[in-house]
């Protein structure tokens, strides 16, 4: 499988879609399987979105 490389204006735009898809999903879905998924989605990319501005934090201070 190949990594998608985005910079951290297309992960912020990404993030924002998922969440918006993570509202609709709770609300059709509930809590099952296909929300929780894009849950875990949603928090893997806030999670490189926040080490994508740490590194970028880091590199400014260096």
């Amino acid at each position: 499988m190949d990594h998608l490389h985005l910079n951290l204006d297309e992960l912020t735009l990404l993030a924002s879609a998922l969440l918006g898809y993570y509202q609709a999903c709770k609300e059709v879905h509930g809590h099952g399987s296909k929300t929780l998924a894009v849950s875990a989605l949603v928090k893997k990319v806030q999670h490189k979105i926040d080490f994508e501005k740490q590194a970028e934090s880091d590199r400014f201070n260096r």
